[in-house]
């Protein structure tokens, strides 16, 4: 291991900001049940009042907005179930990255490493397709953000060359 390019970050507070736009990345896209539900609406319908009929597209969009509000209600209550005295240990290295919580700890190597987001304000690092790791971009330097973006980078040149 590279000891000099070595760094930890410690993230004791996760404000409401960076959790809700995190959540929203995660959350941005409604499911195809979603869509085949407005789908099903729609085509109910039609066959209730035809082609012609304003009221098919207007139970239609009634619908969809309901879905919509739905969806952005659920999203506020996962907020709330967030616990917010969480204290994220992370240690990066030109290997992989460890996340320790608690006494749980888990390593991932860069070339295992599924995606790295990056927003205004904080890295999202994926472990696995549907599980990622929130990462304030607030609690490191830019010689450390340019650093994870290198390490991540040379992982994905590698695998391209292999």
């Amino acid at each position: 291991m590279d000891t000099q390019n070595s760094f930890a970050v410690t993230v004791t507070d996760i404000s409401a900001l960076e959790f809700t736009s995190a959540l929203r990345r995660l959350q941005s896209r409604p499911s195809s049940g979603f869509f085949a539900l407005i789908v099903l609406v729609f085509a109910f319908g039609l066959l209730l009042w035809g082609w012609d009929s304003l009221s098919t597209y207007v139970v239609t969009l009634v619908v969809f907005v309901v879905l919509l509000l739905y969806l952005e209600i659920k999203r506020w209550q996962d907020y709330g179930k967030f616990p917010k005295t969480i204290e994220l240990n992370y240690e990066f290295d030109p290997n992989g990255w460890r996340l320790r919580v608690k006494s749980e700890s888990s390593f991932c190597a860069w070339a295992s490493t599924v995606k790295l987001v990056e927003t205004k304000r904080l890295f999202l690092l994926y472990n696995s397709k549907n599980a990622s790791n929130l990462l304030p971009k607030r609690c490191l330097s830019e010689e450390q953000i340019t650093l994870i973006r290198t390490w991540y980078k040379d992982r994905v040149r590698t695998a391209d060359s292999e």
